[in-house]
């Protein structure tokens, strides 16, 4: 009997990656990632603007409710300032005639800076005088 010599098989043998495939996945990593990252930055940024909105809006909801309330808008405009999340905001009120007795449209116009550009937001009711 002759002994036999076997070869190992190599394919048992190997684990991990090549050259070549470590390499492209670097490179589709390299093409995602800046993608990925300015939908991140987006998305933040949308974030914010939203909540500044919804603050503008809900400091004008409550400016309303309390002219109305107090009936300060009769004096012509009101106006003041506050500061929610490091923005400052600031608002006015006007109230004028709409040509139907006893009807007035009270607006409030909400402002603030972001980014060195002017935001405003208004809202408007009409309001019935007894």
């Amino acid at each position: 009997m002759r002994a036999v010599y076997e070869l190992p098989d190599r394919r048992l043998n190997q684990c991990g990656f090549t050259l070549v495939e470590v390499m492209a996945a670097m490179l589709l990593i390299a093409l995602i990632m800046p993608v990925a990252m300015k939908g991140v930055s987006l998305a933040v940024s949308l974030g914010s603007q939203t909540r500044n909105r919804l603050t503008a809006l809900e400091l004008a909801e409550n400016a309303l409710a309390q002219a109305v309330l107090e009936q300060s808008w009769q004096g012509g405009e009101s106006a003041g300032n506050q500061r929610r999340f490091n923005v400052e905001y600031s608002w006015q009120i006007t109230a004028a005639e709409q040509g139907i007795e006893n009807v007035k449209l009270i607006e409030v116009v909400v402002e603030w800076q972001r980014r060195n550009v002017t935001q405003e937001l208004k809202l408007s009711r009409l309001f019935y005088e007894r």
